[in-house]
């Protein structure tokens, strides 16, 4: 499969391949974006899976011309044995139209390498490659609360892995807005608190082994700002513990866009 997809492509793929299963349900949606990525991902094959599927049901397969949902350049139903293949870039915009069926959207996705060149630190082994729909609607009521420009989540996000605490920290240029101090709840002094000054939904250490416990870990969300710096709005326990194990870090980053 990795050979077809190279010989297609005239390009050198790993026959070291991912796979992931997607289920989406009534409600559910994938907002624009590119799946640009600093893992040398290559190539993305999406298949869906769904018997008798209909216009009405939504789900639709998007590819775009711009970050825009409007700009629409093709549709795909998600029918059984459907299958889409695309080349990733800063340009690769789509996205998934929302779920109107009782009936769950199911697909595979295959994602393809360049040859030697193995995950940064093995990253997603330990992080998954995107952020939950429930950590994006957090993100966007932090960044209300810190007076931050909604707009940013309306656009496509990038994402990022970072070997470690400095490598981190030289892209975020050694300052983070709303991070713990250190980065670390575990150090004296950094405690987490809401716009009220209360600790919300447990203790620091108790929302920490909950995190060491999880296989799989949601990335942390930072927005850049107009001015350049970033602000930590959704994963501050998951960037202590990362620090704190000395483990690599991923990131989702949504960008204040320019005032008109």
């Amino acid at each position: 499969m990795a050979d077809s997809v190279g010989d297609f492509f005239g390009a050198s793929i790993s026959a070291d391949f991912d796979i992931a299963a997607h289920k989406m349900i009534e409600g559910d949606y994938i907002a624009a974006h590119t799946d640009e990525n600093d893992f040398d991902e290559e190539f993305r094959l999406t298949v869906t899976l769904n018997e008798h599927w209909s216009i009405e049901q939504g789900g639709i397969l998007l590819t775009l011309r711009s970050g825009s949902m409007r700009d629409v350049e093709g549709a795909w139903l998600p029918s059984r044995n459907n299958g889409f293949l695309f080349g990733i870039s800063e340009r690769s915009f789509h996205a998934v139209t929302p779920v109107k069926s009782e009936a769950a959207r199911y697909s595979l996705i295959f994602t393809f390498k360049r040859s030697q060149a193995p995950y940064k630190n093995d990253v997603w082994l330990r992080w998954y490659p995107f952020p939950f729909k429930s950590d994006v609607s957090e993100a966007q009521y932090n960044a209300e609360v810190m007076g931050l420009d909604l707009r940013a989540f309306d656009a496509p996000y990038t994402r990022h892995a970072f070997s470690g605490k400095d490598e981190f920290d030289d892209f975020v240029g050694g300052a983070l807005l709303n991070a713990p101090q250190g980065l670390s709840y575990s150090r004296p002094g950094s405690r987490n608190v809401d716009e009220r000054g209360q600790q919300p939904r447990g203790s620091d250490a108790e929302r920490l082994a909950k995190i060491a416990e999880l296989e799989r870990i949601p990335p942390i969300a930072l927005v850049r700002k107009v001015t350049g710096e970033y602000v930590l709005v959704n994963g501050s326990h998951r960037l202590s513990h990362a620090v704190d194990r000395g483990t690599a870090i991923a990131a989702t980053i949504f960008s204040e866009p320019m005032s008109a």
